[in-house]
This record gives structure tokens, C-alpha cells and sequence, in this order.
């Protein structure tokens, strides 16, 4: 019997000496595959148990495993999983492709207050994400945007740095009121976001087109919402990283225009065809053009004089550009951040006009446990736009007038003060390029908006969100009008301030608050039938204040450095004093609850109600309160499909048709 017992315990000695070993010390490294950065918080498992360790800030793991070859699993957020098999001790290294939100980012869509795949779509919504605007060398998200989203128009006032860009969804849709989308960042309202944010800092924007799917924003969205969001940072080793671009632009086109002697004919024409006509009986206006261009057996001396094309003189320089983005983005286990600041400056085609814009953005997002996540998010934007634009139509300004100014050197120019007639007391002996190089409109803007987000899982079906935001920003602009030399000062008459120049001063605040809060359940049900129930409330709530005043007399040799530098030198006349300034406040609350319920079916059908109910300050008290209710049913499916799936039995040997339309 001992020798029994001693033969046990020696092959249990020898089993287990040898399961220790076969037992293996494996390392390796893990790397992201579209960044090839190391990765850190990477769960390293076995498979087919609980054993796992997590890689380092280098990416790097080390965990003793059973025996080889063995199978390791390698998991992380927003990333693939991978199966590893291990054969020998040898180091291994693992690549993590992004998820399938990421490889297939047009699968999910923004649509208000959560997202939702392209297969469960009811509505109509454009997406671009950050790879389609990532080559494009743009001072504006807005520029990169042109003609890529289906049903959104992106177009420039006018081709002046810093002009501003209208936006349509599906056309305007107001005669008299503005047609602007509501801007939606990070969930945070953001009026004109586009030219305030960064190009490389967007992640994804999607574009509510339909009523159907915006009627989650109520009144706001009437316009259309363009709901925008930016980049997070990666998790892992710091990345920094420094862009930089240059560009030059020139008009190559110019519109054709007439010869001296062609010119002062037309005009000859022009005003002989109104007197004549009787559509003038001043015969002022014929000794006017005589005055200035001699009688018609002397136009014969124009074909001599050489010609000068204004619009080159005025737009025909070239316009450089540069910019220069610096990014930082890294992060722990938990935690991420990205910073990015990112600086712009443009001069205009046009003389005396340019762009200096600077943005500077900052994210940090932390998963403080499974069930609770916080962020927040600042940014800084400074815009300053030197020039009056081309379609400014002062005196002899803008593209306007460097077309139809007389083709050539001197004081020989009657403009239209009334369509369809001529003044021979209004002649400007100021030229385009003069004009433009006299007058002056600078416009500054900053703007601070900081924003904050906590996030709670209760359960894997029940979340809610709370967004914050807060927007400080401010306006200053000034605009100089030197003096406009009237041949006839009797001109005078119908304009004050012409024989000095003056100052338009225009400076404002606007400072908003929003806070929308969200309980959003998710349930699956008998894994083809998928139900999302969203209530919330938002509330907003809106201050202006605005100053404007005109300075007059100023010295008539001052210009526009010398005016801003010092407005005091301005010096009315005896009897004369100042226009007083203007100031005005103005404020806006509003006050939402809405709610929507999402059903889809094998991702083949989608039902979509949602309902919101919008109070304004703006209105009386009885018209305060108003309902924005909406609903959407879509198929993905042929017709055939469509009826096989019911299989309605009560329905055989009746036949009918039911025809529904879809918005794409």
C-alpha cells in the first residue's frame, strides 16, 4: 500500500512539474492601424478565460500563459477585436483596425439628439465626414463643404476674405426672413459655426434636411440643421503634429472693356437718347457732357488717349495665403484630449483688403467609471476682415464701379445718382483705385465658447446625457469714408460729410446659454425588433447689446490709420455738434420639451414620432407655446419583399396597392 501511495505522489510531482514547465512568458506590442501609434489600456486575454492584462503607454504587454500555441484576444474601444494565436515565446505585434463606425463612417448618422445607422434611417440627411475637407487647402469648414452634400447649397457673398458664406438646405424657404440652418456642435447650439471652427477639427458633419427630421429642434430647425461634430482625442502615447500650407490666388478672367473713345460715344448716345427721347428736358445735362468730354466733332481726340483697365488696378494683384495647424491629442486608459490651434492669414485680390483669423481649440474627454463620463470643451476664435468687400457700393468702390468707370486717366466721369438720369453735379474726380485705397472697413470678431457634457449609463439600455454650453462673444467694427472730391460742390446738397471724412463706429456683445438634457432607453427585442424611446428638455436663453455712432469732420487730409488711431480730432464747425450714439439690449429664453420614439424591423423598416414643443419669450403670452409634431416610415425592400415579410394570411384572395414615398 506505501509503495502505492509513493507512485501516486511521484507522478503527481512529475505532472506537475512539467504543466509549470509548459508554461510560456509571451510579450508583444499593440499598435493602432491607422495612426501606427502605440496604444495604451489595450486588454490583452486569453481565450476562453479570465486571465488578461492591459498594455502600458507603450504599447507593450507581458503575461505568462498556459502552454502554446494559444489564442489571445485583443479588445479596445472603438476598435476591432483581434485573435492572436501565439506558437513560441517570441515577441508579437498586433495592429488594432479601427471599428466598423470608423472604416464605414457613412453607416452612422447624427440625427438629433443621438444617432442612429443608415439602414434605420426614416429621414433625409447628407453626412461628410473628416476625410472628404481633410485635402482641402480652406480658411472655412464652409468653403471645403461646396457642392458635397446632396441638397445643400454652400455659396460666398463675394470673393473678399473673410466674406460671409450662406448656407441653404433644399432652397430658402422664408421671403423675408433669414434662410440660415441651426448650427448644432457637440450638441451644443452655435450660431455661424462654420466660420468659426477649425476645418481639421471636424469629425463628421450630417445635414437634417426634411421636416420630418428636423421638428426634433422645433421652430429653429425650419431652415434645416447642420449638426457638426468634432474630433476627441486617441487614447494613448501623445501625437503632435504640425501642418502648414501656402497658397497664391488671381483672377485670370476679366470682363472686356470699352476703349476711350467707344466710352465717351456711348455716353454721347446715352445722353442724347434721353433728351431726345423726352425722357429729359434739362439741357444742363448736354452742356454737362460738353463741359466734360468737348463737343461731338472733338470725341475724335479719345482714340489717342491710352487706355486703363480699372479692374486690374484694383483686383488684379496677387493674393497669398498661408496657414499653419498645430495639434496635440493623446490620452490615458480613461481619459483623451485634443488641442489644436490653428492660424490663417489671407490677403484680398482686391486692394487694401485682407483676412487674419486665428481659432484654438481644446477637448478632454474622461470615463471616470463604466457608468459615469464628463467632457468639456473650449474654444477661442479671433477674425479680423480688413476691406469694404467687392460689393460695396460707396463712392467709385467695389467691383461695381472698377466696370464701369471711364477707361482712362482724368476727371471725366458722370455717374447715376437716379436710374435713369444723369447729374452733371455728381462727378467723382476719385478713381476706383483711389477709392479704394482711401476708404476703409475693418470688422473684428471673438468669440469664447465653452461647453461641458455628463453622460450616465444606468444600464446598457438606459443612458442619460446632459449637454451645457455658454458663448461670450463680441463685435468691433469700424469703417473710415475719406473725402470724395465733387467737381461741383453744389452736390453737397443731397450728401453731408462728402467735403470731410467720417467715422461709422458699430460694436456689440452676445452672450447664450443652452443646457439640453436627455433619457434615452434602447432595447432589442427578439433580436430583429429594435425600439428607442428619447425624452428631454432644452432650454436657451440669448443677451445682445449694441452701440453704434457716426464721427464727422474729421481733418480732410486724415486718413483711415490716423481716424481709427484717434477719433478724437474730429472737430465739428460752430454750431455744429456730433450725432449722439445709439445703444440698444435685447434678450431671448426659450423653454423646450420634446420626445421621439424610433422602431425598426430587421433594419428593413423604420418607423420614427417624435414630438416638441417650443416656448418663446419672443411672443405674447397667448402665442407663446407652440407644437412641432412629425412622423416617417421608410422600406428598404422591394414590393415582393415588402409583402412576403407581412404575411398578412387574412389578406389572401384580396388584392390591393398601397403606394408610399420615400425621401432619399
Amino acid at each position: 500500500m506505501k509503495k502505492i501511495l509513493l507512485a501516486i505522489l511521484i507522478c503527481h510531482a512529475i505532472s506537475f512539474c512539467f504543466a509549470q514547465n509548459n508554461k510560456v512568458q509571451v510579450s508583444g506590442k499593440v499598435f493602432a492601424e491607422d495612426s501606427r501609434s502605440e496604444m495604451l489600456g489595450v486588454s490583452v486575454k486569453i481565450k476562453g478565460t479570465s486571465t488578461a492584462v492591459q498594455t502600458d503607454a507603450k504599447g507593450a504587454f507581458k503575461m505568462t500563459v498556459p502552454a502554446v500555441p494559444t489564442v489571445l484576444v485583443f479588445t479596445f474601444l472603438g476598435y476591432l477585436p483581434k485573435e492572436v494565436n501565439v506558437s513560441s515565446s517570441s515577441p508579437v505585434v498586433v495592429y488594432l483596425a479601427p471599428s466598423s463606425n470608423d472604416l464605414n463612417e457613412v453607416t452612422v448618422v447624427n440625427v438629433g439628439f443621438g444617432t442612429v445607422t443608415r439602414e434605420r434611417l426614416a429621414g433625409s440627411v447628407s453626412s461628410i465626414k473628416a476625410k472628404d475637407i481633410a485635402d482641402f487647402p480652406v480658411t472655412t469648414a464652409a468653403e471645403a463643404l461646396a457642392g458635397k452634400l446632396a441638397g445643400v447649397s454652400v455659396t460666398t457673398t463675394e470673393g473678399a476674405p473673410g466674406a460671409d458664406i450662406n448656407i441653404l438646405v433644399r432652397g430658402g424657404t422664408s421671403i423675408t426672413q433669414s434662410n440660415t440652418p441651426l448650427y448644432i456642435v457637440d450638441g451644443v447650439p452655435l450660431e455661424n459655426a462654420l466660420t468659426i471652427i477649425s476645418p481639421n477639427e471636424i469629425e463628421a458633419i450630417d445635414v437634417l434636411k426634411d421636416m420630418a427630421s428636423t421638428a426634433i429642434y422645433g421652430s429653429k430647425g425650419s431652415n434645416g440643421v447642420v449638426i457638426i461634430t468634432t474630433k476627441s482625442g486617441k487614447r494613448g502615447r501623445t501625437i503632435v503634429s504640425f501642418d502648414t500650407y501656402a497658397g497664391v490666388r488671381q483672377i485670370t478672367n476679366y470682363l472686356e472693356m470699352l476703349q476711350p473713345y467707344d466710352y465717351v460715344i456711348q455716353q454721347y448716345t446715352q445722353n442724347m437718347m434721353h433728351f431726345n427721347g423726352g425722357l429729359s428736358t434739362d439741357t444742363a445735362q448736354i452742356n454737362g457732357f460738353k463741359r466734360r468730354y468737348g463737343e461731338y466733332p472733338d470725341l475724335e481726340i479719345y482714340k489717342s488717349f491710352p487706355a486703363v483697365d480699372w479692374q486690374k488696378a484694383v483686383f488684379g494683384r496677387k493674393a497669398f495665403s498661408n496657414t499653419q495647424i498645430l495639434n496635440l491629442s493623446g490620452g490615458t486608459a480613461t481619459s483623451s484630449f485634443n488641442f489644436t490651434a490653428n492660424r490663417a492669414d489671407e490677403t484680398g485680390i482686391m486692394l487694401n483688403s485682407g483676412l487674419e483669423r486665428t481659432f484654438a481649440t481644446f477637448r478632454f474627454d474622461n470615463e471616470i467609471s463604466k457608468t459615469f463620463k464628463v467632457g468639456i470643451n473650449l474654444r477661442y476664435s479671433a477674425q479680423k476682415t480688413i476691406g469694404g468687400g467687392t460689393s460695396f457700393r460707396g463712392a467709385n468702390g467695389g467691383l461695381r464701379n472698377s466696370a464701369r468707370f471711364q477707361p482712362y486717366e482724368g476727371a471725366s466721369n458722370l455717374e447715376e445718382f437716379e436710374e435713369g438720369a444723369l447729374i452733371e453735379n455728381r462727378i467723382d474726380l476719385s478713381t476706383p483705385v483711389t477709392a479704394a485705397l482711401r476708404d476703409q472697413r475693418i470688422n473684428g470678431n471673438d468669440d469664447l465658447i465653452t461647453s461641458a457634457y455628463l453622460n450616465i449609463n444606468f444600464s446598457p439600455n438606459l443612458t442619460f446625457r446632459s449637454n451645457v454650453g455658454y458663448r461670450a462673444g463680441k463685435n468691433n467694427n469700424k469703417y473710415f469714408r475719406g473725402v470724395v472730391q465733387y467737381e461741383n460742390s453744389l452736390f453737397s446738397k443731397f450728401s453731408v460729410n462728402m467735403d470731410n471724412p467720417f467715422v461709422d463706429l458699430a460694436r456689440g456683445t452676445n452672450d447664450s446659454f443652452n443646457n439640453s438634457s436627455t433619457l434615452n432607453y434602447r432595447k432589442t427585442f427578439a433580436k430583429e425588433h429594435r425600439v428607442e424611446v428619447l425624452g428631454g428638455i432644452e432650454i436657451n436663453k440669448n443677451d445682445m447689446t449694441t452701440y453704434n455712432q457716426n464721427i464727422r469732420w474729421f481733418p480732410a487730409a486724415a486718413t483711415w490709420e490716423q481716424a481709427f488711431a484717434n477719433i478724437q480730432q474730429a472737430n465739428p464747425p460752430n454750431g455744429a455738434i456730433q450725432t449722439p450714439p445709439t445703444t440698444d439690449e435685447s434678450g431671448e429664453r426659450t423653454l423646450s420639451f420634446f420626445g421621439r420614439i424610433m422602431y425598426s424591423y430587421k433594419s428593413k423598416y423604420s418607423f420614427n414620432a417624435l414630438i416638441r414643443r417650443d416656448g418663446s419669450s419672443k411672443f405674447s403670452p397667448e402665442n407663446q407655446w407652440s407644437n412641432f409634431p412629425s412622423a416617417q416610415f421608410a422600406w428598404r425592400i422591394s414590393e415582393e419583399e415588402f409583402f412576403k415579410d407581412l404575411n398578412f394570411k387574412w389578406l389572401n384572395g384580396f388584392k390591393f396597392r398601397a403606394s408610399l414615398g420615400t425621401d432619399s
